[in-house]
């Protein structure tokens, strides 16, 4: 599983003002729900936890205007456990946003080779080396 690719999502960039419309459907055969830590999307029905589940086949519309300074957040999915308030995270992917302050400051610009973005994650593995999500 992951937002368009097998482990971790693409980095999202946004420059701060900037408004944005994001459609996240769940392709997957089992509830689920998208959660932006730090964002300010268009309200809590669409940002994710028990209150806001996405059923299989389903789209989540989110409009957001990124009007914080430059700031690291990142998006999560969150898997629904049997009992409706109990969840789980299961894929993550960065969420950059950018403004005229951080660009004047003498930092690392060239993205992957001397500007690193770093996700830390505690995992559990079967004895195969995979992955376990339960």
């Amino acid at each position: 599983m992951g937002y368009n690719t097998s482990l971790l999502g693409q980095t999202i960039v946004y420059r701060r003002g900037q408004h944005t419309h994001v459609t996240l459907k769940n392709t997957l055969p089992e509830l689920t729900t998208f959660h932006w830590h730090g964002a300010n999307v268009s309200g809590p029905y669409v940002d994710g936890g028990c209150h806001a589940p996405v059923y299989p086949g389903e789209s989540k519309h989110i409009d957001s205007h990124w009007n914080k300074p430059a700031t690291t957040l990142w998006l999560q999915r969150i898997r629904a456990h049997p009992q409706p308030s109990r969840f789980g995270v299961v894929l993550a992917a960065m969420v950059i946003v950018k403004d005229d302050h951080e660009a004047s400051l003498p930092l690392p610009r060239n993205y992957g080779v001397d500007d690193i973005p770093v996700i830390l994650q505690d995992r559990r593995f079967h004895e195969n080396n995979q992955w376990t999500t339960g």
